[in-house]
């Protein structure tokens, strides 16, 4: 990731925290804002340490860019409380996996023979589904929080449109505030298993029976009508997939979505490329990722099914 990304990224993080906590952001940031932010990013956002630590060496840059006091990054109360947060992870020495296409087809699998109640079912393959051919962050479709929805950050319903043979998703907040790349198309595959429409589909149809398909409530809800966040993902991720991998030596979860398809097309690097702009992945600040009409977003996911047989 380049410096500016990295900027980027924390303002927009920073942006989010106001958004979510009703803090109003004024330079130079103060010790109470920056102490705020830290936890709201560690509890609420379940950011990784390393990543909180990286945001907030990026603001104390952008302050020192622009001549502004510095002394609200210097209170070692922060510094506890990160190395705190990094105490408390599990120690794990196990190496994520990328979602391979055979494993996807194995997890969907298992979803389908699971006793896993509904929407939880059907919202957990639609997440798995989404995420891998439209090369989201898990973090950009579900709740920061199971008993607490945002409809103003959040995805929603309303952020989906249907067609016959696509489905629509407005990125309602990407991790980096690129603001032509907050619409992703997704299209039918001839595997009713792991078509993102279909599944799409079948959970706007469960929830529709239940009376909970409305334009401002989240898509991915659990059975007891609770949101998907993250964390719930990451373990429904090892209940289903408990007995098909080593989780002493790899590890799936949300992360392991986001380069699927880049991982899955490396044999042929014109895919794997169209795969990557597909993911808007970027390769500088300039060089951003644009959004393609429908017929180019369309062509592009037909030469990746082609070529995943799928």
């Amino acid at each position: 990731k380049n410096t500016w990304d990295k900027y980027s990224s924390a303002l927009y993080c920073l942006m989010r925290f106001s958004k979510s906590t009703g803090v109003q952001i004024s330079f130079p940031l103060s010790n109470k804002s920056v102490s705020d932010f830290t936890t709201w990013a560690l509890l609420s956002e379940h950011l990784a340490p390393s990543t909180v630590q990286e945001y907030l060496a990026g603001l104390k840059t952008i302050h020192i860019g622009r001549n502004l006091v510095t002394a609200g990054f210097e209170n070692p109360f922060i510094k506890y409380v990160i190395q705190g947060a990094r105490n408390l992870r599990p120690q794990n020495s196990s190496s994520r996996r990328v979602m391979s296409l055979p494993l996807l087809k194995i997890l969907m699998s298992r979803i389908t023979s699971s006793n896993l109640p509904e929407p939880t079912a059907k919202s957990l393959a639609a997440i798995a589904s989404v995420s891998f051919f439209g090369c989201l962050r898990v973090g950009e479709l579900v709740s920061s929080e199971r008993n607490h929805f945002d409809p103003s950050s959040n995805l929603t319903i309303g952020d989906l449109r249907f067609s016959q043979d696509c489905v629509t998703i407005r990125i309602r907040s990407p991790k980096i505030d690129a603001h032509e790349a907050n619409f992703i198309d997704l299209f039918k595959i001839n595997s009713f298993l792991l078509c993102p429409v279909t599944l799409m589909g079948l959970l706007k149809d469960c929830l529709s029976e239940r009376n909970a398909w409305h334009p401002s409530l989240p898509p991915f809800r659990a059975g007891d009508g609770s949101c998907f966040t993250t964390k719930l993902v990451n373990d429904l991720l090892k209940l289903m997939l408990e007995n098909d991998i080593d989780w002493s030596k790899d590890s799936i979860s949300c992360h392991s979505f986001r380069g699927a398809l880049p991982s899955n097309l490396q044999s042929d690097e014109s895919l794997k490329q169209l795969s990557m702009n597909w993911g808007r992945w970027r390769s500088s600040a300039v060089n951003r990722y644009r959004r393609h009409d429908f017929r180019e977003n369309k062509a592009i996911f037909g030469k990746i099914r082609s070529f995943l047989d799928c």
